[in-house]
């Protein structure tokens, strides 16, 4: 049974993530939000500092979540192509480790990408 009001941000310090994780815990919601960044604006959640392109930082997540928010990632069409390999490698395989990790466990979130 997934955990209900439980979610995951992942990119919790940039502007998408930072602006969803206030909103989230104004609605109540506990929320356990990963981003690069060593601290986050003081908001009501579990933070940790996280690498998603480093697939064994992932494995202690708890995905018994209701939802996994993905907004995690190298942004700007000119990264695609000045920085290509950090570009692939994080919002890529970045991806693909959390799905891999999700798909290993027992629990089924939603995810919003």
């Amino acid at each position: 049974m997934e955990a209900k009001n439980t979610c995951i941000v992942f990119g919790a310090a940039g502007y998408i993530g930072r602006h969803l994780v206030g909103y989230l815990a104004d609605s109540g919601f506990n929320i356990k939000a990963y981003d690069l960044n060593d601290t986050i604006e003081s908001f009501d959640c579990d933070y940790s500092s996280i690498d998603i392109s480093n697939a064994w930082e992932l494995k202690g997540i708890d995905w018994n979540v209701e939802y996994v928010f993905m907004f995690a990632g190298v942004t700007g069409t000119w990264n695609g192509f000045d920085n290509y390999d950090k570009y692939v490698k994080v919002n890529e395989i970045g991806l693909q480790h959390v799905l891999h990790e999700i798909v290993k466990s027992e629990f089924r979130p939603r995810i919003v990408y």
